[in-house]
């Protein structure tokens, strides 16, 4: 079976609970065709109960078996994804390249298809209020920040992105009343950024997570989410190219949203600091 959501349930399968995990594999055993069933029915052949089925599609992001059926009909009508691929010993240059398209493509389409305009919506308006801005990641998830940092310093936001975990706190300590604090972590399980979300917390910050999909300890306590795909793991994800890709993808999206807000200034802005950039050459 392949497609988004079929993508999306592989990827996810093993953080299902058991009574989710045989509605998921009979719906990648049977592939479209579960959406010609009722409820009753998937629940029947999964051997499960009709709220375990409803469960199951909330815990893929779906409000419900409608929501469910409606993107396996639109999968039916597809051409075959190009899916993940991981690298191996002595292959071509060429066919590594292709690899990391394929990967690349792969990771956007699940990502896009998961994305929540409304929240990237009011995410953006807050930022707008916002007086002050945190990022913080570390490993791949820190040139995810470093380049929110750079997109938003260019339209005139102070923003604050560092790698030091106790200068953060010591700035986000004596924030002003409107600031936001942005978590960066794939797994959201990060020490250093689930501790860093306490203290923004703590101090009256807005907090805003951006996480691979799934529930995590990160997301829990947010005021608001955002997730990107999650891919296979496998031995191409020690060099984060998956999770780096998607997490870009959000901030671009983000970006685009917030900027599109005040088209005009926004253009006046990135001239003004492109002019600044090329004197310096």
């Amino acid at each position: 079976m392949s497609g988004l959501i079929s993508h999306r349930i592989e990827m996810n399968l093993s953080k299902l609970s058991k009574v989710e995990q045989q509605v998921a594999q009979l719906i990648l055993d049977k592939g479209h065709a579960i959406a010609q069933l009722s409820t009753q029915e998937i629940a029947k052949q999964a051997q499960t109960s009709p709220a375990s089925v409803v469960r199951f599609c909330r815990s893929m992001g779906l409000k419900g078996v409608p929501e469910l059926k409606m993107a396996l009909s639109a999968e039916s009508g597809q051409d075959k994804m190009t899916g993940y691929y991981d690298i191996r010993s002595d292959e071509a240059p060429d066919i590594l390249i292709r690899k990391l398209k394929a990967n690349t493509i792969q990771t956007l389409e699940d990502t896009l298809a998961m994305v929540d305009v409304k929240q990237l919506q009011t995410i953006a308006d807050k930022m707008v209020e916002a007086e002050t801005i945190f990022i913080f990641g570390i490993g791949a998830s820190w040139l995810v920040a470093e380049d929110f940092m750079q997109k938003w310093l260019r339209l005139g936001k102070h923003v604050y992105a560092v790698q030091d975990t106790h200068l953060m706190a010591t700035i986000m300590t004596t924030a002003p009343k409107k600031a936001m604090f942005f978590g960066i972590s794939y797994s959201g399980e990060t020490r250093e950024v689930i501790k860093l979300r306490d203290i923004a917390k703590f101090n009256g910050i807005q907090t805003v997570s951006l996480t691979g999909f799934g529930s995590n300890t990160l997301n829990r306590e947010v005021d608001h989410v955002l997730q990107t795909s999650h891919a296979p793991e496998a031995f191409l994800r020690s060099a984060a190219t998956s999770s780096r890709t998607a997490q870009m993808f959000i901030v671009d999206s983000l970006f685009y949203v917030y900027a599109a807000k005040d088209i005009a200034r926004t253009q006046q802005l990135l001239q003004e600091t492109r002019g600044t950039i090329a004197d310096l050459k």
